[in-house]
């Protein structure tokens, strides 16, 4: 689903989280990373479909044991 940056600043404060279109602004252009309280509302109001990990560059890694 597509949405406005106002949308989803509208869905987290439904949510409970107050945060500022500037805030979701600057998660969304990788300027900035979200706090962990704002991280556990995102999660919520996207069902699971953004995660912490897609904030961070993370190579795909396979560890040896």
């Amino acid at each position: 689903q597509s949405l406005t940056y106002d949308d989803f600043r509208q869905l987290m404060n439904d949510g409970g989280a107050v945060c500022s279109r500037h805030a979701i602004s600057k998660w969304a252009n990788g300027a900035r990373i979200p706090r962990r309280e704002d991280m556990t509302a995102i999660f919520a109001v996207t069902g699971g479909a953004v995660t912490a990990n897609d904030f961070y560059e993370l190579a795909d890694r396979t560890v040896a044991v």
